[in-house]
């Protein structure tokens, strides 16, 4: 009697004696590989096949998509048209964090939305560093179960990164997501160039830096947001600036903090900012959270009109650190990349809560 294999060995098998070589073009590697697993992302399959997600995007495998104009100042322009997208969700990640928001962006009185750099205030709050930013695209997928097209507005940087996706959500303005496309989109693209990332700067050695120096500045700040300055100045990254700061003013904690920071602004009601970035875009979260979760490697706050998911595994330290009077908790990865920031949330010119306070007083130290 011929013996049969289980199904799921029977369909790897035969996944990998059809598998196109290394030197097939994309497109034919890619629908091989979403042949095996049809719901394969973007950036899963970018992984999987060794190249970047942009071009993954570009084969027009996962929606159609056209090439936009290059170029931060294009991107600009691409949104600031949209703003009048309504309702749209704000994807922001890097390989540790990710921050998706949902609502109506904040329109300022003046300029527009450019001319603070960002999406300020409200729900949708981004703040861009437009040199980034390279390669952009308009995706319009096949509708999902119930119908819905998510169209997307998705930025790459020159080595084909995502930066920044924008997501509409009004069904209503897809006249206005079509009109965008066709008025800023490329007539004649040039095939997709990536060039390498450039290697990063030698760290300066602990023991180069004027540390006392350093110290006796890092005592006058008073605005948090004058830090970046420090750093400029005395040469240093952010988390040496951590290691060399004055006696209590950075405090090392272990990563399991950031799952006891999270469970317990939801369980205490304690409002709180979230910082996450990737060179490009820094996106901000303020308010009160409320479910967390937790999802294989990953650590979720999922709330209605936000996600939040953190990859404990990649996190490796923590910090709380006091700068100006006001106290931040902040989480590195493996590569010692800033992940995510937590600020409690205070209005303008006034303290941080004592709930705050306390809470991220508790949180479980390195050392102990």
């Amino acid at each position: 009697m011929r013996r049969l294999l289980p199904l799921a060995l029977t369909l790897t098998l035969a996944a990998c004696q059809s598998a196109p070589p290394a030197s097939a073009p994309l497109p034919e590697r890619l629908a091989a590989a979403k042949a095996g697993q049809p719901r394969l992302s973007a950036r899963d399959a970018a992984a999987k096949l060794g190249v970047s997600e942009a071009e993954v995007i570009a084969t027009g495998q996962h929606g159609t998509a056209v090439r936009l104009q290059d170029g931060g100042d294009a991107a600009r322009t691409i949104l600031r048209r949209a703003l009048d997208l309504g309702e749209v969700t704000a994807h922001t990640r890097s390989d540790s964090a990710v921050l998706e928001r949902t609502g109506v962006p904040t329109r300022l009185a003046d300029a527009g939305a450019e001319s603070a750099g960002g999406y300020v205030g409200g729900p949708i709050d981004l703040r861009f560093d437009f040199p980034v930013w390279r390669h952009a695209f308009a995706v319009t997928p096949p509708p999902g179960r119930n119908g819905q097209v998510q169209r997307s507005l998705q930025f790459f940087d020159a080595q084909g990164t995502l930066v920044f996706k924008l997501t509409s959500r009004d069904p209503d303005r897809a006249e206005v997501f079509d009109r965008l496309v066709a008025d800023l989109r490329q007539p004649a693209p040039a095939p997709l160039a990536l060039v390498r990332a450039p290697a990063a700067p030698a760290a300066t050695p602990d023991a180069a830096v004027d540390r006392a120096g350093l110290q006796a500045a890092w005592r006058e700040i008073d605005n948090v947001h004058r830090f970046p300055e420090l750093l400029t100045r005395f040469g240093v990254d952010r988390e040496q600036a951590l290691r060399l700061a004055p006696a209590g003013a950075a405090e090392p904690l272990k990563p399991k903090a950031m799952r006891q920071l999270l469970t317990g602004a939801a369980e205490q009601g304690v409002p709180l900012m979230a910082f996450v970035g990737n060179g490009g875009v820094t996106q901000i979260f303020s308010g009160a959270i409320h479910k967390t979760a937790v999802g294989g490697d990953w650590f979720l706050v999922l709330d209605p009109g936000l996600n939040l998911r953190l990859n404990e595994n990649d996190i490796l330290r923590g910090w709380r650190v006091t700068r100006g009077g006001i106290v931040s908790v902040e989480f590195y990865d493996r590569q010692g990349r800033l992940a995510v920031t937590f600020f409690g949330v205070r209005e303008r010119g006034q303290p941080q809560s004592e709930a705050w306070r306390t809470l991220s007083k508790g949180l479980p130290g390195a050392a102990s």
